[in-house]
């Protein structure tokens, strides 16, 4: 079997001591690794290694927010405007069709003035 070749080759590896001429006088002895050690899965990343600020969905809505109210900012007055004019042209038209209703009602005609 490939994989269990592979195995026994790293174990192999792992299980040989350097040398004591490839070590100097400030190196420790490293511990020999028999292959006994479980395999460790890679789990979630630490928080210091967690992705940059632009991986955060907050930092999106927060954005997202800044934008809409800059941008309702931007048109405020632009839409003010426009509204009292619509408001305008709506009081008119209520104003005449009353002025209407009473000329109708009270049997006014507009040729008795």
């Amino acid at each position: 079997m490939p994989h269990l070749r592979n195995l026994q080759d790293r174990t192999a590896m792992a299980r040989t001591e350097p040398s004591s001429s490839d070590r100097t006088s400030t190196d420790q002895a490293k511990p020999i690794d028999r292959g006994t050690s479980v395999p460790v899965r890679p789990g979630p990343r630490p928080a210091t290694e967690a992705g940059g600020i632009g991986d955060s969905p907050w930092l999106w809505l927060l954005l997202f927010a800044a934008f809409a109210m800059f941008g309702l900012f931007a048109i405020s007055s632009k839409y003010q405007t426009r509204q009292q004019s619509i408001e305008h042209e709506y009081q008119g038209i209520r104003h005449m069709q009353q002025d209407e209703a009473q000329r109708v009602l009270g049997g006014e005609s507009s040729d008795r003035e």
